[in-house]
């Protein structure tokens, strides 16, 4: 290899927006998935803001971007499960709402069983989600808790160019973030 450079990239802000499941599926592991949230939540940088939405067959609640810690720990705490599960369509409607600015570095991770109700085809998910994160300068990464379709999630993640982590509990989240 001729003519090698490394250059550091940098970034403004990271925008990081958690996508969490609380459909029926996921009743044995909500409390995972709270703790998940608020170990995030305490641990991020004071450079990222974080915006989190649920879903179960249907965006469910959102907190926006520009909310407090306290606000974004008390939306958490009200997080139940119910209903079917959506998630490559709750994924899109989330990606929809990213700007497609530049300088930000822009995440979505999506945590979930991945036992979604619709099953999308590998094609269809790397042409909707793919473009769209694209589009928009996201980078899509899954966290699957409980039992998981581990295809389906890292067919999600590897669609928008991020990862796909299985964790047993959401003590097991610190190394991921």
């Amino acid at each position: 290899i001729k003519n090698f450079k490394l250059e550091k990239v940098e970034y403004g802000n990271l925008r990081t927006y958690l996508l969490c499941d609380v459909s029926g599926s996921m009743s044995g592991s909500m409390e995972d998935l709270r703790g998940a949230v608020t170990d995030y939540i305490s641990a991020k940088s004071s450079k990222e803001e974080v915006a989190i939405s649920t879903f179960s067959d249907y965006i469910k609640a959102t907190v926006d971007f520009g909310a407090t810690d306290e606000e974004l720990l008390n939306f958490v705490s009200g997080m139940y499960d119910d209903g079917g599960t959506a998630i490559v369509n709750s994924t899109i409607e989330v990606l929809e709402k990213f700007s497609s600015a530049k300088g930000d570095k822009q995440v979505l991770i999506v945590m979930t069983d991945g036992q979604d109700g619709y099953g999308y085809s590998r094609e269809s998910i790397m042409t909707q989600i793919g473009s769209l994160a694209e589009e928009k300068n996201v980078t899509v990464h899954t966290i699957g808790l409980g039992s998981v379709d581990a295809d389906y999630l890292n067919t999600i993640a590897t669609s928008g160019n991020g990862i796909f982590v299985y964790v047993s509990d959401s003590n097991s989240l610190s190394g991921f973030y």
